[in-house]
């Protein structure tokens, strides 16, 4: 298969004897083309056109939206409730990238990773599913408390014990990453 232009970037398709599950469509100009040449224009949902993305009270599978938590270059993560009414994450795949095959697979790899990793450092995945055809999500246990940068921008440097306890757990999680062959 040749590459693919995607907003600018090139995007080549990967075969999918891996993930049998995972959709063989590229999206390519805000057109959807599946492998066998149909084509359909993409548009948002009306809870993807909030400022935030998904509206508080969206639910994606079981879980309630409550707030946007962040943005990145492939998804938003979303603060929710499971169906007990416990906090978790979900992160959801941004709705223009859901045809791009190596993006469908480097995010359901993210979770498969994330999943094998089992250590108190690292954030351990609850759930995997979709919200629609071609734009998965995976719900993840809820760490709270703020980022290390909004730590140190609020409280000012950390403390030499504080600074080594922090390494210390981002060296155990790099060390089992390593490990088990994760670059």
């Amino acid at each position: 298969m040749g590459m693919l232009a995607y907003d600018g970037h090139d995007v080549s398709p990967l075969p999918d004897d891996d993930e049998a599950d995972l959709r063989t469509t590229f999206v390519v100009a805000g057109r959807r083309i599946d492998r066998d040449g149909t084509t359909e224009a993409i548009t948002a949902s009306p809870a993807d056109r909030t400022p935030e993305g998904l509206a508080p009270g969206t639910f994606v599978g079981r879980y309630r939206i409550e707030k946007c938590c962040g943005r990145g270059g492939f998804a938003t993560v979303y603060r929710a409730r499971d169906p007990a009414g416990e906090l978790v994450a979900v992160k959801v795949l941004h709705p223009m990238l859901g045809g791009s095959q190596e993006v469908l697979q480097r995010f359901h790899q993210e979770a498969l990773i994330l999943n094998r990793l089992s250590s108190p450092h690292i954030v351990q995945v609850l759930d995997v599913d979709e919200l629609e055809p071609g734009r998965p999500f995976f719900a993840m246990e809820w760490l709270g408390g703020g980022t290390l940068a909004a730590i140190c921008r609020a409280r000012g440097r950390l403390s030499l014990p504080e600074a080594f306890a922090v390494l210390c757990g981002l060296g155990d999680a790099l060390g089992l990453a390593h490990r088990e062959g994760i670059v």
